[in-house]
């Protein structure tokens, strides 16, 4: 059991880093691909957007979101989240 509450020690500690996302940002994207492909989740925080980028299919290319009228890329960063300006 201590090695379990260890491990949800440290996920819980690494998710602190985007805690002000996780209880105050807005969901901004809920596209979900019919095929296989790129899944972009995000939680939208005043002009910041933190996304979690999942591939099902092996691909290394930016891939496009729209967030009011606006594209961002979002670039594939395998197991991370990434924190994007939406100008």
């Amino acid at each position: 059991a201590a090695k379990e509450i260890q491990l949800v020690h440290q996920v819980y500690s690494e998710a602190q880093q985007y805690g002000e996302f996780l209880s105050n940002g807005k969901p901004t994207n809920f596209s979900v691909p019919k095929q296989p492909g790129t899944v972009i989740s995000g939680l939208r925080l005043g002009d910041r957007v933190l996304v979690r980028r999942t591939d099902f299919k092996k691909t290394s290319e930016p891939v496009e979101i729209v967030i009011d009228d606006k594209r961002i890329k979002v670039e594939n960063v395998p197991g991370h989240c990434q924190i994007i300006l939406v100008r």
